[in-house]
C-alpha cells in the first residue's frame, strides 16, 4: 500500500489504486515496519496496515519507525521535547528530551536541558 491524495485529505491504495483506507489523513508516511506515521487535526499517530490506530494522534512531531521504535516529541511551553514509543503505540521512553538523535540501529543520544548527551541502547528500551 502507498499513501495517495484525494480531495486534501490522504488515504491509502492497493497496487489497483483502490482505497483500502479511506481518506481522512492530513499527512501519510509509507509504511515502515507495518506502521504508517498519518496525522489528523495537526497531531500525528500511527496506523496499521488494516487501518487500526495503534497511538492517539497526540504527537507533535513524529519520525518513522525503526527497528521496533519511533522517536515523537510534544510540544510543552513554547519548546518540543522528545521521547520513544514502541509498535503497540506505549511510551518506553519519557517524552522530556530537548534532543534525540539515531546514532545507529542500536542506539539513540538524548539530550535533556543543561545535561550532557546521554546513549541509551534501544534493546534496554521495554518492547
Amino acid at each position: 500500500m502507498k499513501p495517495e491524495l484525494s480531495y486534501g485529505k490522504y488515504g491509502y491504495v492497493n497496487k489497483e489504486q483502490i482505497f483500502i483506507i479511506p481518506p481522512k489523513f492530513d499527512f501519510a508516511a509509507e509504511f515502515s515496519e507495518g506502521l504508517a506515521r498519518v496525522s489528523y487535526n495537526k497531531k500525528f499517530g500511527f496506523i496499521k496496515e488494516n487501518g487500526e490506530i495503534i497511538s492517539p494522534f497526540e504527537y507533535d512531531i513524529a519520525f518513522d519507525f525503526r527497528n521496533g521504535f519511533a522517536i515523537v516529541g510534544k510540544m510543552s511551553n513554547q519548546k518540543l521535547f522528545y521521547g520513544v514509543i514502541n509498535k503497540a503505540g506505549k511510551i518506553v521512553l519519557n517524552i522530556e528530551y530537548e534532543k534525540i538523535i539515531y546514532n545507529d540501529n542500536e542506539t539513540i543520544a538524548v539530550k535533556k536541558e543543561n545535561k550532557d548527551w546521554e546513549v541509551i541502547r534501544l534493546k534496554s528500551l521495554t518492547k
